[in-house]
């Protein structure tokens, strides 16, 4: 136990702690990830309220996974939210653990070193995990060309249709009835093109 209340031991910890914490935001539902951190996470609380520590850097650590979520889930992609994140796990990291100075208790190289790594790694998750995402969406958008549907309301140029259980915005070139079956023919963005299926009612 006294080897893990030395503060570079106690450091390497809680970093790694919070890099699986981020894996398992960009990778959900596999559970492996999330039982790992929740156990880690159970013996960094322990370390921290062991050793001296600074309240504001364990609170940037903590809020560092916003930006980090933002820049995985967020809508326009950008790339800034994980810079703001890597910085906040960066400082708040390095600065967590004092000495009874008030200096600071990790070693300086092996802080750099860490940090480096850890960063590396935020950067690579997020682009394999904005990679993911961007190439589930494409999957799905190509997999409906093709299927049939029905038509939720009358569809005169625009309209909108059930597919697969999810409704979607539709264009018709025809008129199509509501109640119509319907079959996808292409997309445009994520307004799909229909006409009116062979078999479906007039």
């Amino acid at each position: 136990m006294e080897f893990l209340l030395n503060p570079n031991v106690a450091y390497l910890i809680i970093v790694f702690t919070t890099l699986l914490i981020f894996s398992a935001v960009v990778t959900p539902g596999t559970g492996v990830l999330e039982i790992l951190a929740f156990g880690l996470l159970l013996v960094s609380g322990a370390l921290i309220f062991s050793i001296e520590f600074n309240p504001w850097a364990l609170l940037l650590i903590g809020l560092s996974i916003v930006p980090f979520a933002a820049a995985v889930y967020g809508k326009r992609r950008s790339t800034w939210p994980l810079a703001v994140s890597m910085l906040m796990l960066t400082v708040g990291s390095i600065f967590l653990f004092t000495d009874e100075s008030g200096q600071i208790a990790v070693n300086p190289i092996l802080a750099i070193v860490t940090s480096i790594l850890a960063d590396g790694f935020l950067w690579f998750a997020v682009r394999k995990g904005m990679e993911a995402q961007q190439g589930k969406a494409q999957n799905v958008l190509l997999d409906v060309i093709g299927g049939i549907g029905e038509a939720k309301n009358d569809i005169h140029r625009e309209g909108s249709v059930l597919l697969n259980g999810e409704l979607w915005s539709a264009r018709s070139e025809q008129e199509i009835s509501s109640g119509s079956k319907i079959r996808v023919t292409g997309r445009d963005g994520f307004i799909l093109l229909v006409e009116k299926a062979t078999d479906s009612k007039s």
